[in-house]
């Protein structure tokens, strides 16, 4: 890793100006250090204040901007118009099994060394003094970012069974290994988190999918921390046998994490909106997920994993159910899963584009993003690698269609079934539905003919007799 780091912005500068005239000390730390460390410009900033009272802090923070005390126990400040939290040094003493029963002792002398010793990883235990320039590393959190290592701090890592989940999505978006001590040290905490409130978890696997470079390290953080048994819709797929013919790569798990980096760098390639990026990467994860309850491997060697994608919609919800994902991405990414094997169908007509995208629509999504999601599945085959000529040629007729990104709009409304004289009522649903099942099918392209159609249907004696119905005439 080459020594580069980010400026440090002027904010931070006065900030510490401020504390050191009031005879403080404020070094940063935790992430923004890390990330300075990497090159990158951080998103928001810890800093850590010794020496003075809170009463004192809330004084010396009043002359920079407005803050709020978000925790009186913390002793930590937010302030207004910047990405900064400011507090006191800590101790922190467990006293029970929640990720929030700690007992916590601000203690403003505490030495620089023992407060960095609460802090989860090496390299988000250090701390940097933004006037000297000075690096506190007192656990070689530097040396592990250039190993790419995720390792322990101290003995203190396990009071929190949230860590091992920030193992995970901090692999993913550094691309780093756990070190062997701290994957057994994990490896003791399967059981501790039933006890994480389901949103924490979210808060992790959100972090991976929408800031995550290789997810297939985050997952094989997982699994060598024994964690991935805790995902066991996920845990499944390892060692699942694939056939060798269409995936060269390996078993099913390895499959799902290469498919996963290919739909993060599609999102990128294609500047996919936050929403957009978490329904590809869920999809990505999800999309083999029933490969589990359908593989089977014949006499002649061969593997079969015939209905997987129907059948893995359901397990997909439970999964993404179980690590408390927001439920409006559920539901298009179930239908990604149910119809990402669909392109190998008869689905380069005309009517079948229609009524594909029709299906995606109807549950959130599109057939540019269904597109998307198979081309990721064929790159995480490699070296096959490449999106098939089937779904190409499904795409540019969805162009032609003008259904890329839309379902078709129907030609025929309601307010032209009140023209024919017809009265509002459950006729309307059944006439409607079957001139836009004639439009899918292509037999109707104008809304003269839609017209025409629907009056052929209010003469025949199923819809006569819903109508007299209505009327009461019956």
């Amino acid at each position: 890793m080459k020594d580069v780091q980010t400026e440090v912005p002027s904010i931070i500068i006065q900030l510490a100006e401020t504390t050191e005239a009031a005879g403080g000390h404020a070094l940063m730390t935790g992430g923004c250090v890390r990330d300075m460390k990497l090159g990158l410009k951080p998103t928001d900033y810890d800093i850590e204040v010794y020496r003075l009272s809170p009463e004192q802090v809330t004084s010396m923070l009043s002359k920079i901007d407005v803050v709020d005390m978000v925790g009186n126990d913390f002793s930590v400040w937010q302030l207004h118009h910047y990405p900064i939290d400011v507090n006191i040094p800590r101790l922190e003493r467990k006293i029970g099994s929640g990720h929030r029963d700690f007992a916590v002792t601000a203690i403003p002398t505490l030495s620089i060394m023992e407060a960095a010793r609460r802090r989860d990883f090496t390299f988000n235990a250090m701390a940097y003094d933004p006037l000297t320039g000075q690096l506190y590393d007192f656990f070689n959190g530097m040396r592990d970012l250039r190993e790419k290592k995720i390792r322990h701090t101290s003995e203190k890592f396990v009071e929190d069974p949230l860590r091992v989940l920030r193992a995970m999505q901090l692999a993913s978006r550094f691309e780093m290994t756990i070190a062997d001590e701290t994957a057994q040290l994990c490896k003791t905490l399967q059981d501790a988190l039933k006890y994480l409130p389901i949103e924490r978890i979210w808060g992790e696997f959100e972090k991976m999918f929408i800031k995550g470079k290789k997810v297939s390290m985050g997952l094989q953080a997982l699994d060598k921390m024994e964690i991935l048994n805790y995902f066991p819709e996920v845990r499944a797929l390892k060692g699942l046998a694939q056939d060798k013919k269409w995936h060269p790569e390996g078993d099913a798990l390895t499959h799902t994490g290469l498919v996963c980096d290919a739909a993060v760098v599609i999102s990128e390639r294609e500047h996919l909106s936050y929403d957009e990026r978490m329904v590809m990467v869920l999809g990505a994860l999800t999309h083999d997920i029933g490969k589990a309850d359908t593989t089977e491997t014949k006499t002649d060697g061969s593997v079969t994993s015939y209905s997987h994608a129907q059948k893995g919609a359901p397990i997909a919800e439970k999964f993404m159910k179980s690590i408390g994902t927001p439920l409006h991405y559920i539901k298009p990414v179930m239908a990604l899963v149910q119809y990402h094997m669909d392109y190998l169908q008869d689905t380069t007509t005309d009517r079948s584009v229609r009524r594909l995208s029709v299906k995606l629509a109807n549950a959130g999504t599109t057939m540019r993003q269904f597109g998307y999601l198979v081309e990721a599945d064929h790159i995480g085959r490699p070296p096959i690698g490449k999106m098939p000529k089937q779904m190409m040629e499904i795409l540019k007729r969805a162009e032609h269609l003008n259904v890329k990104d839309n379902a078709p709009t129907p030609i025929l409304m309601g307010r032209h079934l009140i023209e024919l004289g017809l009265t509002p009522g459950p006729v309307f649903g059944q006439i409607l539905k079957q001139v836009f099942e004639a439009q899918l099918d292509g037999k109707i392209k104008t809304l003269d003919e839609a017209v025409a159609y629907a009056k052929e249907l209010t003469q025949s004696p199923n819809v006569s007799e819903q109508e007299r119905h209505e009327k009461g005439e019956m």
